[in-house]
């Protein structure tokens, strides 16, 4: 079993190029700090993941702090 909090925070390994994430700067390497406000290395730190999620990131790339926001787009409708 994996402790809580984990010892490290995430990093970014394969992000999406056409993701909200992307489109809203973040990078491969970068290194994920908080989750809505929220330590990263919580287990789960993105909760459920709904449709129309928004998530405010603080994030370390090299020697430098930023925030990233980013909405999951909505869910669609299904197709009859």
């Amino acid at each position: 079993s994996l402790p809580d909090p984990l010892p490290v925070y995430p990093t970014v390994v394969a992000l999406r190029p056409s993701s909200p994430a992307a489109a809203a700067g973040l990078v491969n390497g970068d290194t994920i700090l908080a989750v809505n406000g929220r330590d990263a290395r919580r287990r789960n730190p993105f909760g459920a993941r709904t449709p129309g999620a928004s998530y405010t990131l603080r994030v370390r790339r090299g020697d430098a702090e930023r925030v990233v926001r980013f909405t999951l787009p909505a869910a669609r409708a299904p197709v009859m």
